[in-house]
């Protein structure tokens, strides 16, 4: 059973990391993963994580824990790592 978790993510990561960004081109060409891309890949995963946790524990209590770490997680990224946002400046022109 997690066998197979492993093997869809897998799949699912291999897809949208080849085809996102600039047309389809390799994920090791040197460039950082983008955001986008990691929320695709969270997007597909949350609810195939929630079903095993749903389907081995018979309670939406664990699914729901796991979704609010996941939450605080993502606040804290956001509070501390972002930075400081300042508007781009118009080209002069």
């Amino acid at each position: 059973m997690i066998l197979s978790l492993v093997v869809v993510l897998a799949v699912v990561a291999y897809f949208i990391f080849t085809l996102s960004g600039t047309g389809g081109g390799s994920p090791l060409d040197g460039q950082a993963v983008s955001p986008l891309v990691l929320s695709q890949l969270s997007g597909v995963a949350a609810p195939i994580i929630t079903e095993y946790v749903v389907a081995a524990t018979q309670s939406y209590a664990l699914a729901f824990g796991i979704s609010a770490a996941y939450l605080v997680v993502g606040i804290c990224s956001y509070l501390f790592l972002l930075g400081r946002i300042e508007p781009v400046p118009a080209p002069a022109g």
